[in-house]
């Protein structure tokens, strides 16, 4: 995408600085704590059957829990929001299409 004009310099390249992915793993979270609850007030057996509901929940919902359902993206500068903008913008049908590309390591389709 051309430089949009929104830094004093043009911008040929645009860096991100970070990438947090989100996912849906509030059960498991929840569980998590029921479990350390458990652990804390030294109730073995609980957490022996807190354990066992979370590796079940692992064995049905691996793919759910270890797939991103958003990410959250900080760009360096103003020209990197605004072309990101512009970019969901003309984005049109399923975003699942669109490529994430990083130096360095291949590409996340999403």
């Amino acid at each position: 995408m051309p430089d949009q004009g929104f830094e004093d310099q043009p911008q040929s390249r645009i860096r991100i600085v970070t990438i947090t992915f989100s996912f849906d793993n509030g059960k498991l979270l929840k569980l998590l704590a029921e479990r350390g609850e458990a652990i804390r007030s030294e109730d073995f057996i609980k957490m022996r059957k807190i354990e066992s509901e979370i590796n079940e929940l692992k064995e049905k919902e691996l793919d759910k829990l270890t797939r991103p359902c958003s990410a959250f993206v900080t760009l360096e500068n103003e020209e990197g929001y605004n072309r990101a903008t512009m970019l969901n913008k003309i984005s049109v049908g399923d975003r699942k299409s669109l490529a994430v590309l990083l130096p360095g390591v291949k590409p996340i389709n999403m």
